[in-house]
Formats: C-alpha cells, sequence, structure tokens
C-alpha cells in the first residue's frame, strides 16, 4: 500500500498537462518614413510599407511594424515573423528589434522628423533578429524570418503593455531599388508573427482528490506500524 500511495503522488505531481498551439498576430500597426523634404510626411494610411537605403538625401525610408502580444501566453516557440513582397526585385531586408518604452507610436502621425532621436529609428541600439530575402519574381509571395534569435527577442523584448515593435533597413544602397511589402491597410495581406503558445492545463479536479487521499493512506500506514 505504501509503495502505491507514493507512485500515485509521484505521477500526479509530474504529469505533464501543458497545450500547445501555433497562433498568428497580425500588426497592430504600420508604417514607414521618408527622409529629406518628405520628413514630414506621414505613411501610416498607405497600401505598402518600404525600406530603401542610398546616400543622398530623401532616398531613406524605414519601416516600423508593431504587434499586440497582450493577449499572447506564457512561452514562445518556433516564431516566424512574415511580410508580403508587392513589386519584384531583388532585395535584403535586415530586421531589428526595439527596444521597451519604444512602441507607443501612431502610425497614423508618425514622420521621419518626429521618429527621429526617439530611438525608433537606430537600429544600432536594437536586437538584430536578421535578414528578409525579397526575390526578383516574388510580388505577392509571402517572405519570412524565423530562428532563435526572433524566438528570444518575443521572450525578453515585449513590455508590460504587450506591445513589440520591429524595424526593417534595407542593406541594399541602389538609388532605384526599393523594398516594397503590404501593409496591413493593404489587400494582399499586412505583416503578421506566428509562434507556438504553450500554455499549462490544470490537474482535474477528479484526479487531484487522489493526491490527499493518497497521502492519508501513506501516513495511516507508517502509523500502525
Amino acid at each position: 500500500m505504501r509503495n502505491t500511495a507514493l507512485v500515485i503522488i509521484s505521477l500526479l505531481l509530474t504529469i505533464d498537462l501543458s497545450h500547445a498551439a501555433a497562433v498568428v498576430y497580425s500588426a497592430d500597426a504600420d508604417t514607414y518614413v521618408r527622409d529629406g523634404k518628405y520628413a514630414d510626411d506621414n505613411y501610416g494610411s498607405d497600401d505598402l510599407i518600404k525600406a530603401k537605403s542610398q546616400g543622398g538625401d530623401k532616398y531613406h525610408r524605414r519601416t516600423l511594424i508593431r504587434f499586440d502580444l497582450s493577449e499572447a501566453r506564457s512561452t514562445f516557440e518556433d516564431a516566424v515573423f512574415s511580410v508580403t513582397q508587392a513589386v519584384n526585385g531583388v532585395q535584403q531586408v535586415e530586421v531589428f528589434g526595439l527596444n521597451h518604452g519604444l512602441d507607443s507610436w501612431d502610425e497614423n502621425s508618425l514622420t521621419f522628423n518626429n521618429a527621429r532621436g526617439s530611438g525608433l529609428l537606430d537600429d544600432g541600439a536594437a536586437v538584430n533578429l536578421g535578414l528578409i530575402d525579397f526575390s526578383a519574381s516574388g510580388s505577392g509571395q509571402q517572405k519570412s524570418l524565423r530562428g532563435n534569435a526572433l524566438t528570444q527577442f518575443l521572450r525578453n523584448g515585449i513590455g508590460e503593455d504587450g506591445l513589440v515593435t520591429l524595424l526593417l533597413v534595407s542593406t541594399e544602397t541602389d538609388a532605384h531599388n526599393v523594398a516594397q511589402f503590404a501593409s496591413r491597410e493593404g489587400s494582399l495581406g499586412g505583416p503578421g508573427l506566428q509562434f507556438t503558445e504553450t500554455e499549462a492545463v490544470p490537474l482535474p479536479g477528479a484526479a487531484l482528490l487522489f493526491v490527499p487521499i493518497a497521502a492519508t493512506a501513506l501516513i495511516r500506514r507508517r502509523c500502525s506500524r
């Protein structure tokens, strides 16, 4: 009886009833900013978001994408960030995760001038998450970034408000090469963030009853000696 009680208690205390499920979150906000004479313009309602790097004034474009993960539960696994390429063209875009406290921007009022100096455009202070490759004939195709860096950033980079912001920066310097992808306002489908959530499932009440029963039986067994 003693051994049986110990086995029951051990099994009930070590049983794993966690539940894993893949979930997809759409962007909560997305826009890009442009320097030069366009530095006060806002592009929050555009169907496309863009990234471009070029030495001359007025050519730079940087994209900001925010996700609201306040409803996400427990741990993050196998994270995948995706965008839909909107225009054909070979291009590489670097993805950065911004630090806490930089997620309160408004897509309908953000401009290059009011973003500059706030840390929103500072990739040097952000977490490098990797590259997304755009292809010569990739218009309409989904392009993705996955890996441990993204997963770790989601585990550690989300503030108390549940918001997380990604900064997209082009690695190309060709003045005619612009990475363009669909915004959440567009018809092609906006940016998405997919990952596996693992949530602890409570032990059924009926099963929990066996713990005190088994413990009582074990105590009685010891006292009867």
